[in-house]
């Protein structure tokens, strides 16, 4: 029987040589869904790897679990099987418990494994009679080792996990399950909106730890309907109960949430995203709002895209920005020096020549491809004062890439496809990553062409903030791999994960930056 993730290279020590390296055989399938930092207080401790070793016999696989430190040095590696019928969804670490959970489409089930910091068994959760509409989602995610499935599972720092689920109440509501470590249920909760015969809701989790758990509801009146309402809800962590409930629609704008970050330092939450005209989905700018754990707004900010930050942005970058481009918020950081740094890429919707093809030579569409694509261009970072007031914006350019959408997903307005984009990784960006002290941080992003054979070349670039100053970088790299990901490390490093399909090969390795 094979071994899997048989070491065949070495891990070095940092301060010998400038890149750690480490390869790993025998892997017949690997899911960017198994591979995660570990990070405690904002400082990557290490990583964990996921993935499908051989065959056991005719009903199970062998699965195994690496768990390295932060110097690609392997601390535990644990081996264990599986029925082939599960598909690999999701993976979290909360501190205490590593959880992957599995989709078995046969049973309509997802079974939560919980495992210990030593990789052992510790439990499980088992949800039975998921609805057809989940499932349709999970199925996506499980085609493509790119495919990232981000929709259906949380962390809640040293206690438990919670799961997001869709149940049928007439229409369709999200719903959500916490399991503590042991895999013993401890609470249900659900959005507390009646639905109609028609309506469906959608959850998108933005950030969790031991106390808060904060999400964003997207309603809509009709399930294949473009206009949406939005809800960010925050959940007390130990008991369900909803702490507070953000409506992102008033008399004065329709707000479009792209996510919650969260400062330890002052308990305070930031919502961020774009803003449009009441009962519209077409954006108008960038919102910022500061919110206690009352949810009540302090602050808030709305800056326009052609005023506010049309005139804080340097003529050379205008003359940069092509027509109908939009811009996704990937998140924002507050320095210690009490400044706002918003983290976006631009992305636009465009005729796609694939999709235009098979409609013609297929009479129609039916092969799943659209007949739109959406175009992912240059990275931005918005700079605003304390007074949330934009003071300057600075672009970092990188080639474009294409990302073909699916049958249907074409019609859905821009806040829609940026969600889209997010869940199955199509966007370049890759992570941001906060000094414990907030003075600096770094954001990671991947430069490289997706319509290209294996073999491209591409840069990982960094975008890095320190002594109040905005630097970049990158490290050029040329894969051969089937797929790969970015991932945080140690400070001064990024951690690239290349994974061969046809060599059934995982290598990994710690790349300095030149700051």
């Amino acid at each position: 029987m094979k071994k899997l993730f048989m070491c065949i290279a070495f891990a070095a020590l940092a301060n010998v040589i400038v890149a750690q390296n480490k390869t790993y055989t025998g892997i017949k399938k690997f899911y960017g869904a198994g591979l995660q930092a570990i990070t405690e207080n904002n400082e990557v401790k290490g990583y964990f790897l996921f993935g499908v070793v051989d065959k056991a016999n005719k009903k199970e696989n062998i699965y195994q679990l690496v768990i390295l430190d932060n110097n690609l040095t392997e601390t535990h590696n644990v081996e264990f099987k599986k029925s082939n019928n599960l598909s690999l969804l999701e993976s979290s670490f909360n501190g205490e418990r590593f959880c992957f959970s599995f989709v078995d489409y046969r049973e309509k089930q997802v079974e939560y494994m919980l495992l210990g910091r030593d990789g052992k068994d510790a439990g499980s959760y088992i949800v039975k009679d998921v609805s057809s509409s989940e499932l349709s989602m999970m199925q996506q995610s499980t085609q493509s080792e790119d495919f990232l499935y981000s929709g259906g599972l949380s962390a809640i720092t040293g206690k438990g996990f919670v799961r997001y689920g869709i149940e049928k109440e007439k229409g369709y509501r999200m719903s959500m399950e916490m399991f503590d470590n042991a895999g013993q249920k401890k609470w249900s909760a659900n959005s507390g909106v009646p639905t109609t015969s028609k309506s469906f809701e959608s959850a998108v989790p933005f950030y969790s730890d031991s106390k808060h758990i904060v999400t964003m509801l997207m309603t809509r009146e009709k399930a294949f309907s473009q206009e949406t309402t939005s809800d960010v809800i925050c959940h007390d962590a130990e008991t369900g109960q909803e702490k507070f409930r953000i409506s992102a629609a008033n008399a004065k704008y329709n707000l479009l949430p792209e996510g919650v970050s969260y400062d330890e330092s002052t308990g305070e939450f930031f919502i961020y995203g774009e803003f449009a005209k009441p009962k519209d989905i077409v954006s108008l700018g960038i919102y910022i709002q500061v919110v206690g754990k009352d949810g009540k707004v302090s602050k808030e900010s709305f800056s326009t895209w052609t005023g506010d930050i049309f005139k804080a942005t340097p003529g050379a970058i205008k003359a940069k920005t092509e027509k109908n481009m939009l811009v996704a918020i990937h998140k924002i950081v507050r320095t210690s020096d009490g400044k706002f740094y918003a983290v976006g890429e631009q992305f636009k919707k465009a005729v796609s020549g694939l999709g235009v093809a098979s409609a013609v030579l297929g009479g129609g569409n039916g092969n799943g491809v659209a007949i739109s694509k959406i175009e992912v261009h240059n990275m931005l970072v918005y700079q605003f004062d304390p007074a949330l007031k934009i003071t300057s914006v600075e672009m970092v350019e990188k080639d474009k890439t294409n990302v073909q959408l699916p049958q249907g997903m074409g019609i859905n307005g821009p806040t829609t496809l940026g969600y889209y984009l997010r869940l199955t990784g199509g966007f370049d960006y890759a992570y941001t990553a906060v000094s414990p002290d907030r003075s600096k941080f770094n954001v990671a992003y991947v430069n490289y062409d997706r319509d290209k054979e294996e073999g491209s070349k591409f840069v990982v670039g960094n975008i890095v903030y320190k002594d109040q100053k905005m630097l970049t970088d990158k490290v050029d790299l040329s894969s051969k791999a089937s797929s790969f990901w970015v991932r945080s490390a140690k400070p001064g490093y990024v951690c690239i994960f290349e994974y061969y399909r046809k060599l059934k090969k995982l290598d990994i390795r710690l790349e300095k930056l030149n700051m």
